[in-house]
This record gives structure tokens, C-alpha cells and sequence, in this order.
């Protein structure tokens, strides 16, 4: 489901990656050295032993704020979308009450190995976080560790880790998905035969008031006939 998904968006095949998930149902951490169309697989894949109780996607957005002298509230300009974030809790037990026991030292170093610091790319490795339709491509930002459990000698028995994430795309993958049709960005148009200039500010601005700025802008002493071939600029204005 999730590849039929991304190949509908224009994502990158992720059928080679999900036959890599040993556990289907349970949270799965690939680690890729790859955001591109074919994803490669460069460190230990983690399946978390319990799926965790909540699943918390943060998306934010960064406005510029100017208030007028004289005025009593501030305009916000739209800035820019910040990167989404995800984070979730596991638990790791190591005591076998729920039947299945595991190490817990040597699940946490796999767990840190599979998100951490990769010494050969010098960075921590991009993760496709997976779980049922859930996807998310990110870099980890927080791994917090309580050993809640022990034996007598001090090995651990039980650990709840606390994970999240930052979104990460490859530069041709963000541009492409940003939609990025603001006015408040600058613009590239290259002039066609029968362009006018009234009619390409108010596509972009959705009001023509703007052509002189427009005209001045490109340098144009006359508008009545653009130069066929030659790209203009349309940059971000004062509304």
C-alpha cells in the first residue's frame, strides 16, 4: 500500500526496502544512505519489539511579522514551511512477562547504530520510519534512554526510548513537493509570443497593479511589447 502510494505522489520505489521489514505490523527503523528514487539500505534495520501508544506528527509554519506604526496588530507574511517532526515512545523488555525476551543493552546499541552517527557518510543516517500506512523520511533530532527495570548485578531488564525525528528530502525531492507558488517568492518567466505583462503579474500576484513595479523591475522602458526569449523576474512585493 504505502509503495502504491509514494509512486503515485512520485516518490521514491520503496518495494525493495519493504520486503526488508522482518516484522510486518510493527514499527520498523531503515536506515538509507539514499533519498533518491531507489533508496540503499546503509545500516542495521530496527523492528520495535512493542508498537507505541501514540504517534505525534508536528508540522510548523514560520511567518514574518511587521505591524505599521499606528496600527494595533501585526501583519503576518507567510516565511517558509518548517520541516514536520515525529515522535513516539517504545518499550523494550527484557523480562519475557510478555513472551518474547530480548537483550535490552543489545537492542538499545542496535537502535543506536540504526539511527545514530554514521561515521562513513559523517552524518546520522536518514530513517524510513515505517508502520502500516504510516511513512516518514527523517533524521533523528532526540533519543532519550530510561532503564526503568534491573537484576541484581545491574543489566538492565526494561527500557522506555523516547525517538523523534526531523524530515529530510533530497533537494530535487523538496522542490518538487513544495508547491512553491507564493508571491512572497521570486519568480522566473520566460516571454512568449502574445505574453503581456498586465496578464503574467496578475497570474502571479492575482492583481495587475503591479505592472509597473514589474516593468521597472526587468528593466523596461515599454511594455506594450515584450521581448520575445528573454526570462523576467518577478520578485516578492509589498502588498
Amino acid at each position: 500500500m504505502i509503495s502504491q502510494i509514494m509512486s503515485a505522489v512520485g516518490g521514491p520505489d520503496l518495494s525493495s526496502l519493504l520486503n526488508m521489514v522482518p516484522t510486518p505490523g510493527h514499527v520498523t527503523l531503515i536506515p538509507v544512505r539514499d533519498t533518491g528514487p531507489v533508496p540503499f539500505p546503509s545500516g542495521p534495520i530496527y523492528t520495535a519489539m512493542f508498537n507505541p501508544d501514540s504517534w505525534d506528527e508536528k508540522h510548523q509554519y514560520e511567518y514574518s511579522c511587521k505591524q505599521e506604526p499606528g496600527t494595533n496588530q501585526a501583519v503576518q507574511r507567510f516565511k517558509a514551511i518548517l520541516s514536520d517532526e515525529l515522535n513516539f515512545n517504545i518499550i523494550i523488555d527484557g523480562t519475557g512477562a510478555s513472551g518474547v525476551k530480548k537483550d535490552v543493552t543489545l537492542d538499545i546499541l542496535t537502535l543506536r547504530a540504526t539511527v545514530g552517527f554514521n561515521g562513513d557518510l559523517h552524518k546520522t543516517n536518514v530513517i524510513y520510519v515505517i508502520w502500516g500506512l504510516f511513512l516518514f523520511i527523517g533524521q533523528v533530532h532526540t533519543l532519550d534512554i530510561k532503564y526503568k527495570l534491573f537484576n541484581p548485578d545491574g543489566k538492565p531488564l526494561r527500557a522506555e526510548v523516547s525517538l523523534g525525528f526531523t524530515a529530510t528530502t533530497d533537494p530535487i525531492t523538496r522542490a518538487l513537493t513544495s508547491n512553491l507558488k507564493s508571491a512572497d517568492l521570486t519568480h522566473r518567466r520566460l516571454i512568449r509570443a502574445g505574453d503581456r505583462l498586465d496578464n503574467l503579474t496578475n497570474s502571479i500576484y492575482s492583481s495587475p497593479r503591479f505592472t509597473l513595479e514589474i516593468a521597472k523591475a526587468n528593466g523596461l522602458t515599454s511594455f506594450r511589447k515584450l521581448p520575445v526569449g528573454q526570462e523576467f523576474i518577478f520578485p516578492p512585493l509589498e502588498k
